[in-house]
């Protein structure tokens, strides 16, 4: 079913605005003017994307303190640390890509070939079916199924979500997501 922009614009508490920028920002072209329509997943993967901007601006508010400072007071110095805690040298940021619309940075890509370079268990066991529809794919490993499409594109794979995938290319998008793919054991049914 198609959403308006404008019903997006009340449910987020997001002025119309912003949200045709952020469309604009992500190549969303349906996204015109306010009374503009956009399908499900597309709406769906709008708002997800002003969810986390919206969360990394209150990240970077800062904090300003509950009692007002009088201006006759100094300005209260904090205490050096105890000798015996060690300081630590500051945490360097990740490397970014340059963002080219004047936002921010982006964190760097991880791409399919990526993830087969690296060594060692990813993390958490998820079995996986052979062949596997696109769909419970993304049920498996807890995302939504445009995700699982936009990785499999990555992988230059043109896929819906009714669509099967065998269980090598079902593995590659499982393990991007931190998860160990494996097929069941005889016996084990998976539903």
């Amino acid at each position: 079913m198609p959403v308006r922009i404008s019903e997006l614009s009340k449910k987020l508490g997001v002025s119309p605005e912003e949200i045709l920028a952020k469309a604009k920002e992500l190549g969303i072209s349906a996204a015109r003017v306010e009374s503009s329509t956009l399908d499900k997943i597309t709406a769906e993967f709008l708002e997800e994307q002003l969810l986390l901007l919206r969360t990394d601006l209150r990240a970077e508010q800062p904090t300003l303190p509950l009692t007002p400072l009088v201006a006759s007071e100094p300005a209260p110095q904090p205490a050096p640390p105890p000798p015996h805690i060690s300081v630590t040298a500051p945490v360097l940021p990740p490397k970014t890509q340059p963002s080219f619309s004047g936002g921010p940075p982006r964190p760097p890509k991880i791409t399919a070939q990526d993830l087969e370079d690296q060594p060692g268990d990813p993390g958490k066991l998820v079995y996986l079916l052979d062949p596997m529809v696109v769909r419970d794919l993304a049920a498996a490993i807890g995302l939504k199924p445009f995700v699982v499409i936009a990785d499999l594109l990555e992988l230059k794979l043109f896929k819906r979500p009714d669509d099967m995938v065998d269980f090598e290319t079902a593995s590659v998008v499982a393990r991007k997501h931190g998860y160990q793919a494996q097929r069941p054991p005889p016996g084990v049914l998976i539903l």
